[in-house]
């Protein structure tokens, strides 16, 4: 256990932090720790665009309770993000951040839990700016459930997922939420500006509170996108290009992407462990190279569910590994007992 003391700071850096890590400081691992309290969970910050951390590994880490940032990371490389959780159970600023990473290129964040219904939740559930990707590798950015805001308050969370300036980078899989500032037309469960050659696959992007679903600056950000999963109560529920866009089948048409996604309300079971039993987003999805879900379960190799997490309907029920079971009711018949003499 990692504890940082209580902090009113709106800042990272030298402000109690739980884990500081600041100059050239390669190939940092932190692992299976609750790191908790402070102005900022862990700060990670290399020298500039030129002169980069190289290496951030963060795996199955419990990160809760900071004051304004959960982690922040600028000037880096080779970010490896897997199997953590991202909470708040205590007092934050209005404006708090999720995972914060400027400047760092070529990372993989999988598989990780980000949101609270603390006070206003996460102004960003989820912070990825100037970050490049390879062209072998791509960045991968994949079965991560995301919340911002918070079903507790109406008047914040502005990003969901906010990617800008990022490029060659896959976003796989994710289950974006976004909650707060109703009817407010400058907030976004997905946000993509400048950058560029983004594809865009089997993610969820919710908007709660009558925003906009998907911010995409045009077809140079994004290079390909399907079998994704919209929802916003907003006329407008797509920005695309220059403006607005008041449908699925018009962004369609505009964009000439998304042929096989859908518009439609993922109906939380459970909002921060992103659980849905929508039968239209089970099965909704295409293969890629993600064939397990947020909790390593195996993903169908034909026909994957959207999302985040794969999960089964009663139709394919049956007594294998660990799974979501979506059903208001269902009844396991184990046949009769055997005779012990």
């Amino acid at each position: 256990v990692i504890k940082a003391g209580p902090s009113s700071y709106t800042g990272a850096g030298d402000y109690s932090t739980g884990v500081y890590i600041n100059g050239i400081n390669n190939f940092a691992t932190i692992s299976g720790n609750r790191i908790e309290g402070g102005s900022c969970n862990i700060y990670w910050f290399g020298g500039s665009t030129t002169s980069q951390n190289d290496g951030l590994t963060l795996t199955d880490n419990e990160i809760k309770n900071s004051y304004f940032y959960t982690i922040y990371g600028y000037y880096g490389k080779g970010l490896e993000m897997h199997g953590n959780t991202v909470t708040n159970d205590s007092a934050m600023y209005t404006y708090a951040y999720g995972p914060f990473f400027n400047y760092v290129d070529k990372f993989n964040v999988s598989n990780n839990y980000v949101g609270t219904n603390m006070n206003y939740g996460y102004y960003y559930g989820f912070y990825l700016a100037y970050g490049v990707g390879y062209n072998s590798p791509r960045s991968l950015f994949a079965n991560n459930c995301i919340y911002a805001g918070s079903s507790t308050a109406t008047s914040y969370g502005y990003y969901g997922l906010y990617m800008y300036g990022t490029g060659n980078t896959d976003v796989h899989h994710n289950s974006v939420t976004r909650k707060g500032q109703s009817n407010y037309q400058y907030a976004y469960a997905g946000y993509f500006g400048q950058g560029g050659n983004i594809s865009l696959k089997n993610n969820i992007f919710n908007d709660q509170s009558g925003c906009i679903a998907l911010y995409a600056q045009g077809g140079f950000t994004i290079a390909e996108s399907d079998h994704n999963s919209f929802y916003s109560t907003n006329a407008t529920p797509f920005y695309f290009g220059n403006g607005y866009v008041n449908s699925l089948s018009a962004y369609q048409q505009l964009s000439d992407m998304d042929e096989h996604s859908v518009f439609l309300d993922p109906e939380w079971q459970g909002i921060l462990k992103c659980i849905t039993c929508n039968d239209t987003i089970g099965n909704g999805g295409a293969p890629v190279a993600t064939n397990t879900d947020i909790d390593g379960n195996a993903r169908s190799l034909t026909n994957p569910d959207i999302g985040a997490v794969e999960f089964v309907t009663p139709g394919s029920f049956t007594l294998g590994g660990d799974d979501t079971i979506c059903s208001d009711q269902i009844t396991l018949e184990a046949g009769p007992a055997p005779y012990v003499a």
